[in-house]
């Protein structure tokens, strides 16, 4: 049923040489040609436009496996990047207990897995690692405020959090709706300063988005709009480490990366960033 949703991978354009049994690539399923048995899986990987979600996969699947028998699969890209895919997906892997893990440049998505979360619980908290608060009370989502959709239909979260903002990207007014529904908003300083302080609120998240803008420009530059300031990818790292932390999210998603660098980036340097972001939160807690 997952196939009419999904298109396999290509493994010929991701892997260039042959990999080791220790590696990622080589330690999950994967759809290639038929969907693989999910019956013990509990994460898979969905890709939201090929080109973006394989060139992740490309320094992914080479990176190693410390996860020991966590059974893991990579389900391939979406056939359409429309809520009318999106949706039925979720909820399906959902339903199974499969914690979806999705990799795309596009957010404006959200509000189809905010439904197909709500479908699965009755009250979804959602966190956001961003530099700049992807909700705006008057502005519209082509703005960049992707999660306007989720803050403002008629089903919203029960508790939302934004982690890492810079308040040189966020006008008072975003600010001051935000108070009004009680959401936390963690600026980039703060957050720096005692990473450990911020672990009570992320480690309550059902649902993550994990923008790469979160990070510096010299640690993932291939993004949509760089900044000179940031999380350095350790403290990443160490944010996705306290989603795995006893709650445990149960989606979670990297997004608003290019697919295509400008001449002047290090292209590997950001892949090689997401790759390390994934697979601490993978990471099976203590």
């Amino acid at each position: 049923m997952l196939e009419n949703w999904l298109r396999p991978i290509n493994i010929e354009t991701i892997v260039e040489t042959p990999l080791d049994s220790a590696q990622f690539g080589e330690r999950i399923k994967r759809y290639e040609v038929e969907m693989p048995s999910l019956q013990a899986v509990r994460l898979a990987i969905v890709g939201i436009g090929e080109e973006s979600a394989d060139a992740v996969r490309k320094v992914l699947y080479r990176l190693s496996f410390p996860f020991g028998k966590l059974e893991a699969a990579d389900l391939g890209n979406l056939r359409k990047d429309d809520s009318a895919f999106v949706l039925p997906l979720l909820q399906e892997l959902m339903d199974s207990k499969i914690c979806p893990v999705i990799i795309g440049s596009l957010p404006k998505l959200a509000q189809a897995q905010f439904k197909a979360h709500f479908a699965c619980q009755p009250s979804v908290n959602v966190v956001a690692v961003d530099e700049r608060v992807p909700f705006h009370p008057r502005l519209g989502e082509l703005d960049g405020n992707y999660l306007n959709p989720v803050m403002n239909g008629k089903t919203r979260p029960f508790h939302f959090s934004v982690v890492g903002c810079q308040s040189h990207f966020v006008d008072d007014e975003t600010f001051q709706a935000l108070e009004g529904i009680n959401a936390d908003t963690v600026r980039l300083g703060k957050a720096r300063a005692n990473l450990s302080d911020i672990e009570p609120i992320i480690r309550d998240a059902d649902m993550a988005c994990f923008h790469l803008a979160a990070l510096k420009s010299a640690e993932a530059p291939g993004v949509a709009a760089p900044s000179p300031s940031g999380f350095t990818c350790e403290e990443v790292c160490q944010l996705s480490r306290y989603l795995r932390h006893e709650r445990q999210a149960d989606l979670y998603r990297l997004l608003r990366f290019r697919s295509r660098p400008r001449r002047f980036w290090p292209f590997g340097t950001r892949d090689v960033s997401i790759g390390m972001v994934l697979l601490r939160w993978v990471q099976q807690p203590p």
